[in-house]
């Protein structure tokens, strides 16, 4: 049974809401103001709250920002009853983190539909969390267990032959720790990535500005990024661009994650020595592709490719969360990842994402 909180100061409101849940099979829980809803939330964690705008001790905009503040209450929906507040200070609301409103009088099947969508996506979202937490407990292990062991046999064999070791067997043992302690940061950066996205992305984070954000200056952010990854990998791959500018509709930090997820992805999967094309053209969305030879993907994968899944092929280097960062931050901008691969022959990855100047 689902936990609906009611923060009400008018006490024939309060009580017609509950009733109407209650006989719909809702628990409620009841609270004549904002305070009070707090002592309510610390002893029991609601699906989700319905609460009055303006109440005594602490109103209902009091009580938004004290839940958006907590750790352990941010993730709960806040529907808002409303009489008098004009649409600005609801847009304004909305963007800061307020779920949905309604007026009062109500309708009681609207009330209920509403009621219903938000404790279904609610609960959707706590199921792909439970998921995510699964399969990344699976997989952080391996991931960190594949660059530590190096790191402590080489520390060990440095210690142990401390007065023997030549400085050519240094220079090769700290180069080693060190290659083996980068992979080892980027491994945890990328989970600690991959969990922020999800907070903010699946609905659960406040900020709801970044649907109005937008990217330029897309062939810079792609060479700075390429030229990056290349010095990274010792200069062995040829980059071929051919980016054609555009302004597109996505917040530019996750453009920027895209892209460096995308060009991790190309290096990482290329044979040494061969040729990472990468081209941006305008259809009826921006397609920005990377095209390497390689390793490739097997069918299964590709298939799966837009999940963190445990049972990703640990025998290829990585994570197995790039492709799947990418594919979160697209789809939340309207856009969408493609991959087209062949085992040992050409990869492709593209991503489409919409035009400022479409509209």
């Amino acid at each position: 049974m689902c936990t609906v909180l009611i923060a009400e100061d008018d006490h024939d409101v309060r009580e017609n809401i509950a009733e109407l849940l209650t006989n719909n099979f809702y628990k409620v829980i009841k609270a004549s103001n904002g305070r009070e809803a707090l002592d309510k939330i610390l002893m029991e964690v609601p699906d989700l709250i319905i609460s009055d705008i303006m109440m005594p001790k602490m109103n209902g905009f009091q009580l938004l920002e004290f839940l958006q503040s907590s750790q352990n209450f941010a993730h709960i929906p806040l529907v808002f009853i409303t009489v008098k507040s004009s649409t600005e200070e609801i847009r304004e609301r909305m963007l800061k983190g307020m779920n949905d409103y309604f007026s009062n009088p109500f309708k009681a099947y609207e009330l209920l539909e509403m009621v219903k969508i938000k404790i279904k996506k609610q609960e959707f979202i706590k199921e792909q969390l439970n998921k995510i937490k699964e399969n990344i407990a699976f997989s952080v292990p391996h991931e960190l267990r594949t660059p530590l062991t190096p790191i402590l046999g080489y520390a060990g064999l440095m210690m142990e032959n401390a007065g023997s070791l030549t400085a050519g067997d240094i220079e090769m043992m700290a180069s080693a720790i060190m290659t083996s302690a980068l992979r080892l940061h980027r491994s945890v950066e990328k989970f600690i990535l991959f969990a922020n996205i999800q907070y903010e992305l699946n609905g659960i984070s406040s900020d709801k500005s970044l649907s109005y954000s937008t990217t330029e200056n897309i062939k810079d952010i792609v060479l700075k990024t390429a030229k990056e990854e290349n010095n990274f990998n010792n200069g062995t791959r040829k980059l071929e661009l051919e980016i054609i500018e555009s302004r597109l509709k996505i917040d530019e930090s996750y453009f920027n994650i895209c892209i460096k997820e995308l060009v991790e992805n190309a290096f990482k999967f290329s044979d040494p020595d061969s040729i990472i094309r990468i081209t941006g053209e305008n259809k009826t969305n921006y397609e920005l592709s990377f095209e390497n030879t390689g390793v490739g993907f097997a069918a299964g994968q590709i298939k799966n490719i837009s999940v963190f899944n445990k049972q990703y092929d640990h025998t290829m280097a990585g994570s197995g969360l790039g492709l799947p960062i990418i594919s979160k931050i697209t789809e939340y901008f309207g856009g969408k990842l493609e991959v087209v691969s062949k085992r040992h022959g050409i990869t492709k990855v593209s991503i489409q994402l919409p035009r400022v100047d479409e509209q």
